[in-house]
Parts: structure tokens; C-alpha cells; sequence
């Protein structure tokens, strides 16, 4: 390992001396309230997680960094040191939707309990700026030896398309390698593909006038709203969850359309167009949409459900897919409009690849390394992942976790609460310093392989 034990003990006191002001500075970033909005000429991806990009860029230009915000106001660059070679770190300051009930805290307020923080984003990625953040002041700090240049990225729109990064991308000098401050430890070493669409039924309603819920493709639907022609109105639950990740979640919609055959308001026609989503969305692996397929590599399809909508008392609901390449996003969808036929169309669909990465190469080798003597699980290989980061997007990249796993506390969270997209976002206090400490060293670990 680069750094030596006296240097690693000067890192430790470091965020030790500066703890109040690392958990403040994350405390004004999870008070801004960073869900896509309405998108203006100033504020692509709306007011809020403008203002999120903004006091991001602030909290590094505050701590002696360059900073710049793109013309098209999608993401920010902070600058640590310009180099003929750099090193790129990523993270985003947009988060999902707060929905569903909170018992522990607050979705926009930082709370302290048991040695957890718990608030939407404080994870899942605000926590991922803080990260780099003082990753960067602590090498510039105690003068850490490092070579090459260090640049800081901070997106809007991770959540909801990752146009930041495309933009990024299109505009911008690829760093020389990249880690992602999105993931989880050691690294990913790989990402499924994705496909996101939105299905509208044929028919319409006849005795519902409204089904709605959701904002986000990637957040599995909590809650789901129903109004009947006859004025009442109920409401529907779920167990939230990462569409990633779907196996324990349920959306509300496939526990509404469960019970439609004993649902006195609704009609024949109600009845049928809620068992055909029930048959769709019934089990996550696809068997009812025709495209249930495992992968030797990636394991299982998974398909979740976020977003459901009524327009013109026609049903619209989305699917978040996360497939293995070996199989196309094309295909999928050729698959699915075979199965739904007539009945349903795919009014809106998008498809993005996901990457493998070469587990042999120095870098790799390098960061698995260095996490196997920080961490107390030792060196372990990287990890497949069903979620979607900037990773896809850059080269040499590795997404990385926001809280060492072996500093976890146990927290008493009610069933579907504490996990990332969750009510009570939560992560460990003493994991998530201690993340900042492992970026260090694998940003210097980077820097001597490059």
C-alpha cells in the first residue's frame, strides 16, 4: 500500500478533528429536497436539484477548489489539481422521490440515531460528495504524495436518465481512470443492462377514473392512489425498494390488481385490465412478461415497477428491466409486445448497456488490494451489480461504496425501511468516515499504477 501506518493514522485523526464539520456539511446537502422537478432554461432538471449542483460546488469552492458549472447547468467540475494525467471521481446530487412512510426521521433533514444517519440522499449519493470532497482536502491536507491531477465531478440526473453524464462525456477530457462514489465495496466489477418502458392499455376504465403513484422508474411503487367514478377515494401499499434489487419489494400496483376479482366498484372491464397486471407484475423474474432469462454471469432478469399513471382512463404503467448484455434490450422488447398484444402498446422505451471490466488489470488489482487491508472481510473479488452508475459511461472506472461494510451497525429498521430508495435511507455514521478514509487511499493507489 502506498501510504504507510503513520500516514494512515494522521488520516484517521484528520476525520476524527473534523467530524462535526464533515456530518454539517452533509446535513446541508440532504436539506435540499433534489427530486427531478419541471425542467426551465436555467434549471434542466429543475429548481431544487439546481440549487443541490450549486451548494455541492460551493462547499468545494469553500474549500480552495476551482469550480465550475457546465453551460447546460446538468453537472459541475470541481478541480483539486490538473495534471497531464487525472484522476476523476464521481458522484450526484440528485436523489429519488421521499415517498412512503418515515418512522425514524425526516426524508430532507439529517437525524442522528444509534449511529446511523438517516435521511433520502444521505446515501444514496449526497454522502458520495461529502466523500470526495474531503478525500481531496485530506491529501491536499497532509500533503499526501500524488502525481497526477484529481478532478471532482457532481451530476443532477442520475437517477432519472444520467443525461448529466452523457453531457459530461460529450464535452469534457475523459479523465484517465475513474471511481464512482456510488456502489458498493470493493467495487462493481460489472453492471447489467437496463430497460426502461412505459406499457398504456387499450381499453379503458370504466369505473376508476384514477390510478396514480410514483416518480421515478427506479424506486419500486409505495404508494398508489385510486379514485372511482363514484367519488371515493383509496389508497394502496407496497413494499418499497431499488428496482435493482426487487426480490423482498412488492409495488402497490400488483397488491391493488391482486384483489380486483373481489372489488365491487370495479367492472368486467376493470377486472380484466387489472389481472393482466397482475399476471405482468406477479413475479419479478419476467415469467409474465414472456422474457424471464438467466444469465451464467449475471444471474436473473428483474423486472420492477415504479410509476403508474391514468391518462384519458387508459392504464400506463412502467418496467425497470435489468437483463445480462447476452441478451438485447431490442429483444426484450420485441418479447414483451409479442406477450402484452393488442391489449397493451409500449408507448416509451430506453435502452443503455451495461459493462464488465478486466478483474486482472493493475488498477483493479491495486483497489482490491488496499480494501482487503482497511477492511476486516480482507481482499475479496468485486461484485455484479443489478443498479446503474456512471460507470458505464467512463473508462477505467470502478463504483465504489459510500459506507465500509465492516463498520455496519444493527439497526432495529421495520421490514422495508433503512435501504437506499427506502423510507428511513439510512448508513452507518462510523462507516460512512471510515469510506472516506478508504477513497483516499484508493485514489493514491490509483495514482501510482497510472
Amino acid at each position: 500500500m502506498v501510504l504507510n501506518e503513520k500516514q494512515l493514522e494522521m488520516v484517521d485523526q484528520y476525520i476524527a478533528n473534523n467530524r462535526n464539520e464533515i456530518i454539517k456539511s452533509l446535513r446541508e446537502l440532504v436539506e435540499i429536497p433534489s427530486v427531478r422537478g419541471d425542467a426551465t432554461p436555467e434549471a434542466p432538471y429543475g429548481t431544487e436539484s439546481l440549487k443541490a449542483l450549486i451548494k455541492s460546488l460551493e462547499l468545494c469552492k469553500e474549500s480552495g477548489y476551482y469550480v465550475r458549472i457546465a453551460k447546460s447547468k446538468k453537472y459541475g467540475v470541481a478541480e483539486s489539481r490538473l495534471g497531464v494525467k487525472n484522476i476523476g471521481i464521481f458522484a450526484h446530487c440528485d436523489v429519488v422521490a421521499a415517498d412512503g412512510e418515515w418512522l425514524y426521521g425526516e426524508p430532507f433533514k439529517l437525524t442522528e440515531s444509534g449511529g446511523f444517519l438517516i435521511g433520502r440522499g444521505c446515501n444514496d449519493d449526497k454522502s458520495g460528495i461529502i466523500q470526495m470532497l474531503y478525500a481531496a482536502k485530506i491529501i491536499d491536507a497532509l500533503k499526501l504524495p500524488m502525481k497526477h491531477g484529481l478532478i471532482l465531478f457532481i451530476g443532477a440526473n442520475e437517477e432519472d436518465g444520467m443525461d448529466d453524464i452523457a453531457d459530461f462525456v460529450s464535452n469534457e477530457k475523459m479523465p484517465d481512470a475513474s471511481i464512482v462514489v456510488d456502489g458498493e465495496y470493493p467495487y462493481y466489477v460489472s453492471e447489467k443492462s437496463r430497460l426502461i418502458l412505459m406499457l398504456e392499455s387499450a381499453k379503458e376504465f370504466d369505473n376508476i377514473i384514477n390510478l396514480s403513484g410514483g416518480k421515478c422508474y427506479n424506486v419500486i411503487l409505495d404508494r398508489l392512489n385510486i379514485e372511482y367514478s363514484d367519488g371515493s377515494k383509496t389508497i394502496e401499499h407496497g413494499r418499497s425498494g431499488h428496482a435493482g434489487y426487487p426480490k423482498n419489494s412488492e409495488s402497490a400496483l400488483t397488491s391493488f390488481a391482486r384483489n380486483a376479482d373481489t372489488n365491487e366498484k370495479l367492472s368486467e372491464t376493470d377486472k380484466q385490465i387489472l389481472r393482466e397486471i397482475f399476471a405482468f407484475l406477479s413475479d419479478y423474474k419476467g415469467l409474465g412478461l414472456g422474457i424471464a432469462y438467466t444469465d451464467d454471469y449475471f444471474g436473473e432478469l428483474t423486472v420492477a415497477n415504479g410509476i403508474v399513471r391514468t391518462a384519458d382512463k387508459k392504464l400506463q404503467i412502467s418496467l425497470d428491466i435489468r437483463h445480462a448484455g447476452t441478451i438485447s434490450g431490442e429483444q426484450l422488447l420485441e418479447k414483451i409486445q409479442k406477450k402484452v398484444g393488442s391489449s397493451w402498446k409500449i408507448i416509451e422505451h430506453s435502452i443503455s448497456n451495461g459493462y464488465k471490466i478486466d478483474e486482472t488489470s493493475t488498477i483493479a488489482t491495486a483497489l482490491r488490494e488496499a480494501y482487503g487491508e482497511l477492511s476486516e472481510t480482507g481482499t475479496i473479488i468485486g461484485k455484479k451489480a443489478s443498479g446503474g452508475t456512471y460507470s458505464k459511461y467512463l473508462k477505467n472506472s470502478f463504483s465504489i461504496g459510500t459506507v465500509m461494510p465492516h463498520s455496519e451497525l444493527k439497526h432495529n429498521f421495520a421490514e422495508g425501511h433503512g435501504a437506499v430508495h427506502a423510507p428511513d435511507e439510512a448508513m452507518s455514521e462510523k462507516g460512512f468516515l471510515d469510506a472516506i478514509k478508504t477513497l483516499v487511499v484508493m485514489i493514491l493507489e490509483i495514482d501510482n499504477v497510472l
